[in-house]
């Protein structure tokens, strides 16, 4: 989870210039399935109740990219300004105050969710270039 202040631009730089499936794999390498699943549950929590659903829907869509082999090589950041953009979209018109740390959690379930998803395709992460341990 994440701590109580998050600097978007801050983050956004750092992953700056990274294909998207690095990030996915540096989840999918720290940690197990349980804990993905664990870190997917616990961060949904944090968002507000009215917007959950719609960040639902918003987990499908994003998911249905990844049978585009582009979409795993995408700039990390361009990806992470994508979603940013559609959480807070959810947000205004779900009446809800945009703040940092909220948009950040709904980066984090969309990107935990492609990692759990990894953890255990193995074609997935074929197809993804993603590897799970540090030769395979």
């Amino acid at each position: 989870m994440v701590s109580k202040y998050v600097d978007l631009n801050q983050f956004k730089e750092q992953i700056r210039g990274q294909p998207y499936n690095s990030l996915v794999q540096h989840h999918l390498r720290r940690q197990s399935v349980h804990e993905l699943v664990l870190g997917i549950k616990g961060t949904t929590a944090r968002l507000p109740q009215g917007v959950i659903g719609r960040v639902e829907t918003l987990i499908d869509m994003w998911n249905s990219r990844a049978h585009d082999a582009d979409f795993w090589r995408r700039d990390c950041a361009e990806v992470f300004e994508e979603i940013i953009w559609e959480g807070e979209m959810i947000l205004e018109s779900s009446g809800f105050k945009k703040d940092d740390e909220t948009l950040f959690n709904i980066f984090q379930v969309i990107t935990l969710n492609f990692a759990s998803a990894a953890a255990t395709q193995p074609t997935l992460r074929k197809f993804a270039g993603i590897k799970k341990g540090w030769l395979f």
